[in-house]
């Protein structure tokens, strides 16, 4: 059996003799789980075995949708309504859980979206995306699924069952519901269950930062408002979209801009605890003023002439930026760690990537040594290294992220007009000029000592000021 004809969901995992199942996005918008195939011994399974398994998953999955009481089968734990006992139909097909999975199996979504907005939207390997927090919210659970370490055993059981009820009976709302009816002659307007979520969520307080979490009901509102778009345009279950008529507040943006001597001290921690892959990807951040996932992403193959091709995970943009000499130095310093530890001539590893796990001292034969970083893996090292020297610093925790804004604050400040920024910064040229102007527009002392200087320069040529 070929890779093109492996059972729905069965998918190689990060070394040949691992097999995975991974329901589709609709489905785990639904519920189910991805899994590693493994035998009861926790073994895993050969790939006879894995095919086997697959198959009973598909079944199982089947039948569930079909309203086949599935409870106490093989692989039933991978879909937490199941345990509940709450059998599920084929919901009616106005419904907000049948429209929302119809939404992300369409080519509107599949192919009309980054995958970065996909997974957000969606959710991906495990993790729930924003439209199933909206069902979370408008089921009265605004701070997501109880948690078990906040209930006695058997507390939980009962706050679980209560919890997956009321998403389920969510779900099986028709969608009309989120409408609220058009106010008569002298009436105010009226507010949906939308609208009350948005406040809900808007309301609630980061318990970091001590303000509200506008970003996420933001975020959450926007992804709704094109879900909704979608029923109205393809579906015609809704005759407007009630998200544009709730006056959504767009955040301002989190930026913070890295102190030069905490850079630094990042930067000797890294290479102190042996993780010289991480100092070098953070000043490739600084340099590119890309994101983590897109650093990690890089390959040696990507690097020509002085310039360093690459492809925004978030957004698709296509860019071929050119390194400044302080790049082109981070470069070589790559190149000459990974011949000096390993011998590797890197030049002739086209597809080997950039930045790679560090074989440091009492770990060598770690099985990730070598590897690319995951990405999980590596924001939980840099956060360690960052702890590390960052203890009471002016209560402001810094994250790999604001490497980014650092950078384009940088730019900004050195005088580079939007589409030079954009060449480095991904972002696309429609865009540029309002991105920066709504986030990173600061008038800042270095700028305005800048506009000092120009304007004793044109005073001293034109003589309009006597001293």
């Amino acid at each position: 059996m070929t890779k093109s004809t492996l059972p729905r969901g069965m998918t190689q995992g990060s070394a040949p003799h691992i097999w995975r199942y991974v329901p589709t996005p609709a489905r785990r918008a639904a519920g189910w789980a991805s899994v590693t195939l493994l035998n009861p011994d926790k073994t895993h399974m050969t790939k006879g075995q894995a095919l086997d398994a697959a198959e009973a998953i598909n079944r199982l999955i089947d039948d569930y949708e079909a309203g086949i009481p599935v409870q106490g089968q093989a692989w039933a734990h991978l879909n937490p309504n199941i345990a509940t006992g709450i059998t599920v139909s084929r919901a009616a097909s106005d419904s907000i859980g049948a429209l929302m999975t119809a939404y992300i199996a369409s080519d509107e979504f599949r192919k009309g979206l980054s995958e970065a907005t996909r997974n957000d939207m969606a959710g991906v390997k495990g993790d729930r995306g924003r439209l199933y927090r909206l069902i979370e919210t408008l089921a009265g659970y605004k701070e997501g699924c109880p948690q078990k370490r906040d209930f006695p055993p058997a507390a939980y059981e009962r706050a679980m069952i209560d919890y997956n009820t009321a998403i389920e009976r969510t779900r099986n709302w028709p969608v009309s519901a989120l409408v609220p009816p058009r106010p008569k002659a002298g009436e105010g307007r009226i507010k949906g269950p939308l609208e009350l979520a948005y406040a809900n969520l808007a309301g609630m307080i980061n318990e970091r930062t001590g303000k509200p979490q506008i970003t996420q009901a933001a975020a959450i509102l926007r992804y709704t408002s094109m879900w909704l778009s979608w029923v109205k345009k393809e579906k015609g279950f809704i005759d407007r979209n009630p998200v544009q008529d709730i006056d959504v507040t767009e955040p301002e943006g989190r930026i913070a801009i890295w102190p030069q001597d905490r850079i630094e001290a990042v930067l000797t921690e890294a290479r102190r605890q042996g993780w010289h892959s991480v100092a070098f990807a953070c000043e490739l951040a600084l340099e590119l003023s890309w994101s983590q996932r897109d650093i990690l992403k890089l390959k040696w193959g990507d690097i020509r002439d002085g310039r360093i091709l690459g492809t925004r995970s978030k957004t698709g943009i296509k860019t071929e930026t050119t390194l400044t000499a302080y790049g082109l130095d981070i470069i070589a310093r790559i190149r000459d760690h990974y011949t000096r530890e390993n011998g590797e001539n890197v030049t002739a590893l086209p597809t080997q990537h950039l930045i790679r796990v560090d074989k440091r001292y009492g770990h060598e034969q770690d099985s990730s040594v070598g590897q690319v970083w995951a990405r999980g893996y590596f924001r939980h090292i840099f956060r360690e290294i960052r702890d590390a020297v960052f203890a009471g610093y002016n209560g402001t925790t810094y994250t790999f992220q604001d490497f980014r804004d650092t950078a384009i604050t940088r730019m900004w400040e050195a005088g580079l007009d939007f589409p030079q920024i954009a060449s480095r910064s991904q972002h696309s040229l429609a865009h540029i000029q309002k991105v920066i102007e709504k986030h990173y527009g600061k008038i800042t002392r270095t700028i305005s000592d800048a506009a000092a200087e120009k304007m004793n320069a044109y005073n001293a040529r034109s003589g309009i000021f006597k001293t």
